[in-house]
């Protein structure tokens, strides 16, 4: 028998397979390089992006600081700080914004009166982390953004909702508005609506949408479109009442009484008393009220009409929920005026951005208000008996009703105002 034999593999062969193996090695080696290539750039990419969005609000809000502190009187190297502010609150070092100021022809200037619009670029470069591997060590994000310098408001007697009737007038009573116009950021088709004999009349009236007459009511001079605007005290500071309980005070029969400010959960005034205040802040929770004969009297005052109280210290409002709010009306009379000096100079009334509770004016000729009344979120409803209530103010709320058959007379002097109101806007 012939014995078998087994072929053993040639040297050459070996040498093959060898080289197979080794090429796989490669191929895998540089598969993992890619597909750890591709998972840093997706991390990566992820990063930049929200750093990107972050930019972009860092941007939009420098313009919008730049043009609100031109629009207040600032020359360029103060706007310029309040832009350099803004960016670094936003997680950006102040070097990253580059302003640039632009007339009505779009030129450069260096005339903070002639300045027009404000254009803010904010670029970051920041160090990569997985792309590392592919020798790209940093990243970049550029963003920018233009907001327009109003040179003047908009409206005086501003309505900030911007939906629905927000501006109705019924019966004889009418809207008078001097110093300035009438502003309305609805956009509904009924915005504003008349009915009855009534009148609204302002150096200018401007909707966003539309209005409705009946009756022989009348609105002068013809209104005009617009488009939407923002708050105009969107950056005033919210007044600090400290963490002291709140107190009441009632007045009635032929009382009169001087009280200091401080937090205060009402302050009632009936019958024929005389409630005077002492100028400062007063932080009220619940109410002030004038009913009767009475009279309420504040030179240098300024309310801030906010929640929390009942005896415990006063607190901010949630949105929709109702906190303090002024009523008055009645027979008696209420002379208020704002603070002269300070932060809050020209600002007499202050609502609680979130606080929806209503305030209830009512005049009946021997009504003086002298300052800035300002309710974002609240209603007002105006009234009277056939007098003149005078208000040499601005007055911003979310709508406004008129009834009744007298006047709302509102004679606004800038002087007597709050002064820092600026209305820019980003630009498309």
């Amino acid at each position: 028998m012939g014995r078998s034999s087994q072929r053993r593999p040639s040297g050459c062969l070996i040498a093959a397979h060898q080289g197979q193996a080794g090429q796989s090695l490669i191929l895998m080696a540089l598969m993992m390089v890619a597909l750890l290539g591709f998972a840093g750039f997706a991390m990566d990419y992820g990063y930049a992006t929200v750093k990107y969005r972050r930019a972009q609000n860092a941007s939009d809000a420098a313009a919008l600081g730049a043009a609100a502190a031109i629009n207040s009187g600032s020359n360029e190297s103060a706007a310029t700080s309040v832009a350099q502010e803004v960016v670094q609150q936003n997680g950006f070092p102040s070097t990253d914004v580059t302003l640039t100021y632009l007339d009505s022809n779009g030129n450069a200037t260096s005339n903070a009166s002639q300045v027009n619009s404000v254009n803010a670029v904010v670029r970051d470069t920041f160090p990569t982390t997985f792309m590392r591997v592919l020798g790209i060590d940093t990243s970049s994000v550029s963003t920018a953004a233009s907001a327009r310098v109003a040179a003047t408001a908009p409206c005086v007697f501003c309505v900030l909702a911007t939906s629905g009737t927000t501006l109705p007038l019924s019966g004889n009573g009418s809207i008078d508005v001097a110093g300035g116009g009438i502003g309305v950021d609805s956009n509904s088709s009924s915005a504003v609506t008349l009915s009855g004999n009534g009148n609204i009349t302002g150096t200018s009236i401007g909707i966003v949408g539309g209005y409705r007459t009946s009756g022989n009511g009348t609105l002068n001079p013809t209104p005009v479109k617009i488009s939407p605007f923002p708050d105009p005290m969107a950056s005033v500071p919210v007044p600090n009442c400290g963490s002291q309980g709140t107190t009441s005070v009632s007045l009635s029969g032929n009382q009169s009484m001087t009280i200091n400010p401080g937090n205060y959960d009402s302050l009632n005034v009936s019958g024929n008393g005389t409630l005077t205040l002492n100028t400062g802040l007063y932080c009220i929770t619940s109410s002030v009220n004038l009913s009767g004969n009475g009279n309420l009297v504040g030179n240098g005052v300024i309310m801030y009409f906010t929640c929390g109280g009942m005896g415990g210290p006063p607190a901010a409002c949630s949105p929709g929920q109702t906190g303090g709010e002024i009523n008055l009306s009645g027979n008696g009379s209420y002379r208020l005026t704002a603070p002269t000096s300070g932060t809050y100079q020209g600002l007499e009334t202050f609502y609680d951005r979130n606080n929806a509770a209503q305030i209830n004016l009512s005049g009946n000729g021997n009504d003086n208000y002298t300052g800035t009344i300002y309710a974002k979120s609240a209603q007002a409803n105006l009234s009277g008996n056939g007098g003149v209530a005078q208000f040499n103010s601005m007055i911003i709320v979310a709508t406004a009703t008129m009834s009744g058959n007298g006047t709302f007379d509102v004679v606004y002097q800038k002087s007597q105002n709050y002064q820092n109101v600026g209305y820019p806007a980003l630009s498309q």
